[in-house]
């Protein structure tokens, strides 16, 4: 029985080269065939995120005009563009302009349009309307101003898809997001 048990030790004592070199090449055959879906995935996510980011801060912006009753605008820059501090903007970025109006009992001091800070959009190309874009809501939350309107499109520099699109219109302000695709901005949500 030592011998049986001795014999089958020795064959038993791990996998060969060729096994593990095997499943390696498996691993890296599985690994190359899934990547491309998981930076797409990557990417897609990105957008969307970058997208909701500024429709979050369009509708604070104009939440905190009707809410203190004033003028309230926003900045939306691209890269290297000047931010309101003077230095160059190392992503796009938005940020709140400064109030217009003077402090009132409801709004006793000046406060930001962007209760939640500026937002900045790391690895995003911004494109479709001329930057910086100054959107500004009036104490009824209405966009007035022709240069408001507009399409802001959101995507991965250097690579043509996904693209997502951001439409602002006129007189109400209604903000609406959706796919870009060639020229068109659908907006279906």
């Amino acid at each position: 029985m030592r011998l049986f048990n001795a014999l089958c030790k020795e064959k038993d004592s791990g996998f060969s080269l060729l096994e593990i070199t095997i499943v390696i090449l498996i691993i890296a055959i599985l690994g190359a065939i899934v990547s491309p879906s998981f930076i797409n995935l990557y990417n897609v996510n990105k957008v969307n995120e970058a997208i909701d980011k500024t429709k979050g801060a369009i509708q604070e912006a104009q939440n905190q005009a009707i809410r203190y009753g004033r003028r309230c605008q926003i900045r939306v820059i691209n890269k290297a563009q000047t931010t309101k501090y003077g230095t160059p903007a190392e992503h796009p970025t938005i940020e709140s302009v400064a109030p217009t109006s003077t402090p009132s009992a409801t709004a006793p001091k000046e406060e930001s349009c962007l209760l939640n800070g500026d937002r900045t959009l790391p690895g995003i190309a911004l494109a479709g309307h001329t930057t910086p874009w100054i959107i500004s809501f009036d104490f009824k939350g209405r966009t007035s101003d022709v240069a408001n309107n507009g399409t802001l499109i959101l995507s991965i520099p250097d690579t043509p898809k996904p693209q997502k699109c951001l439409v602002i219109s006129q007189g109400l302000g209604m903000v609406r997001t959706g796919d870009y695709e060639g020229t068109n901005c659908n907006t279906s949500r």
